[in-house]
């Protein structure tokens, strides 16, 4: 009982802290279940069927973040022309397209990558203030790995960088192979249909990576 009494209010500091910054913990908790599902796919242990699904989860799990990133950025929404174009320029909007764009595709191992690493280091940088806010010397052995986490933070980004670079031929790639296993009745209405999906959602998929390309990372190819 004594040994309870003095964390009770770390405790309380920690939820306190969470529920003054409800849209944080939010995206925190949205973050850390990415995480989970985006490890589940890059390591298939329930299955490979289960790893696509995961894949989906993942990647809709981050459309949510970065739906609530842009509205933190922009609360006040407005069906406007200058509003769409301020809301093209936050980064949170590129990856809430890109989510909801990789979502209807074929899995791509290399298009979850920034996703995992991006809500990792986000989480981790959230997860060392909710534990401040419980205590200076509280779970130290979690503090250690975060720790740790930070350090790497700069290689992880760059990491990220090529990857994004990387990622824009492979989206080429995918579009000429998909093509090559096109169904030899195009003109039957649903293989059209099939055909039409797959392909606006690569050509999409080819766009954004292009530009998250051109706009982001080809500097960050020259610091590397």
């Amino acid at each position: 009982m004594a040994d309870t009494a003095p964390n009770s209010p770390q405790a309380a500091g920690a939820v306190q802290f969470m529920m003054a910054n409800k849209l944080d913990t939010a995206m925190w908790l949205s973050r850390l279940f990415t995480v989970y599902c985006s490890a589940l796919f890059v390591l298939p242990l329930l299955g490979l069927h289960e790893a696509a699904s995961f894949y989906q989860r993942a990647l809709l799990a981050n459309a949510l973040t970065s739906a609530l990133r842009l509205h933190q950025r922009l609360p006040h929404f407005q069906l406007s022309r200058a509003f769409l174009a301020q809301a093209l320029l936050e980064d949170s909007c590129h990856y809430l397209l890109y989510s909801l764009i990789f979502v209807n595709s074929y899995p791509v191992t290399m298009s979850i990558f920034p996703v995992l690493l991006f809500s990792l280091l986000h989480a981790a940088t959230y997860t060392k203030k909710v534990l401040d806010a419980k205590g200076s010397n509280s779970l130290p052995l979690l503090r250690s790995l975060l720790d740790k986490l930070s350090s790497n933070q700069q290689n992880i980004l760059k990491f990220i960088a090529c990857n994004e670079i990387f990622l824009m031929p492979a989206t080429v790639f995918m579009l000429f192979r998909f093509l090559e296993r096109c169904p030899r009745d195009c003109y039957d209405f649903e293989g059209g249909t099939w055909i039409m999906e797959n392909l606006f959602s690569i050509e999409y998929s080819f766009l954004l990576t292009f530009s998250l390309w051109s706009r982001k990372f080809v500097p960050a190819f020259y610091i590397l």
